[in-house]
């Protein structure tokens, strides 16, 4: 039987990142999770998004705030046993 772990991955970048080596970054970045993750025994399934309604709070809703929608991302993983 497979067992699934989920690790939260929101990469950051700075502007001069996102400009120039933003992907290279971004998959340095996933790249060190997977290979952390693998050391442990753990498989690379999927990347997945998840979003988020974040509904405002009492005092926000009487100053005319809404709610917000946030992305997360998580990456998957699995092992057997």
């Amino acid at each position: 039987m497979k067992t699934y772990r989920t690790v939260p991955f929101n990469p950051q970048l700075d502007e001069k990142q996102a400009s120039k080596t933003g992907g290279e970054t971004i998959a340095k970045q996933l790249g060190e999770i997977i290979s952390r993750e693998a050391s442990e025994g753990w498989v690379f399934e999927d990347y997945e998004t998840v979003q988020v309604t974040v509904n405002p709070g009492c005092l926000s809703i009487l100053g005319g705030g809404k709610a917000n929608l946030l992305t997360y991302g998580v990456v998957i993983f699995s092992r057997e046993g």
